[in-house]
């Protein structure tokens, strides 16, 4: 297993995601409990959008690794990706508490409200405050440790969610000028 893991690694390296991820699945398979090859079948096929197969691995990896953030962050992904908003927002809150210091957590939270929980509000006010929330994540995000490439992208966010709050206040005021 751990060969198979090393050669994983080496074609995740040479940017070979087929080859790394049947070496990973190859070491999970000779060992159920390597947590680390799990995890990385886990992100792999999150890329690939398999959020079922992703999910599975993540929950394995929180079986032997309670405690792993960076499962606890893909998990949520898996289960937003499968449409379960309330189960990934429980796994991102969970990862929160585990690293606060991180910043992964808030910008998972910032993403799930402003693009998946606002969009499914039938109110405008609701779809706002909803917004609103999404975008208090996002500037919490900007005083976690996170690369410079995701604040930039959370500070993109911000300005859309500002600017969706801005046209909702119009919609509402026209809707309330209407006989």
């Amino acid at each position: 297993a751990p060969l198979q893991h090393a050669l994983g690694l080496l074609a995740l390296n040479k940017n070979n995601l087929t080859d790394a991820l049947e070496r990973f699945q190859a070491a999970v398979e000779l060992d159920g409990n390597f947590a680390e090859a799990r995890q990385n079948v886990g992100l792999i096929t999150l890329g690939t959008r398999r959020y079922d197969v992703a999910k599975e691995q993540f929950t394995k990896v929180l079986a032997l690794e309670p405690k792993n953030y960076d499962a606890m962050i893909g998990l949520g992904i898996a289960q937003r990706g499968l449409g379960d908003l309330d189960a990934a927002e429980a796994a991102y809150k969970k990862a929160k508490d585990l690293d606060p210091k991180r910043g992964d957590a808030h910008f998972n939270l910032g993403v799930l409200y402003k693009d998946f929980r606002a969009n499914k509000e039938n109110d405008l006010k609701a779809m706002q405050n909803t917004a609103k929330v999404g975008r208090q994540f996002f500037q919490d995000f900007l005083s976690k440790d996170g690369s410079q490439d995701d604040k930039d992208e959370a500070q993109q966010n911000i300005k859309a969610i500002d600017k969706l709050v801005k046209q909702l206040d119009e919609a509402m005021k026209m809707q309330a000028a209407q006989p």
